[in-house]
């Protein structure tokens, strides 16, 4: 993400006891397809039954779940990108 040093609004406000679910979309800052939502193993396996969109959403394929890995593992392993966006 742009917020903070890269790693979203709820760490870059400190929130992270504070928030209980997060989502985001894959599309902006990563740059493939695809979103997420973090949260504690209990609630993430009540989402994946009851929430509706979810039920009828399909899985990511291989090929985007490497995409998503290795563009998350570049942007971890240097703050390089991030800087350059806070340049323009």
């Amino acid at each position: 993400g742009v917020m903070g040093k890269g790693a979203g609004t709820v760490k870059h406000f400190g929130l992270e006891k504070e928030v209980d679910l997060q989502m985001g979309t894959l599309s902006k800052a990563i740059g493939v397809v695809g979103g997420y939502v973090a949260g504690s193993k209990d609630l993430v396996d009540y989402l994946k039954v009851a929430a509706r969109p979810f039920l009828f959403s399909t899985a990511l394929t291989p090929a985007d779940t490497a995409a998503i890995t290795k563009a998350v593992e570049k942007l971890m392993a240097s703050t390089e990108l991030h800087d350059k966006l806070w340049e323009n």
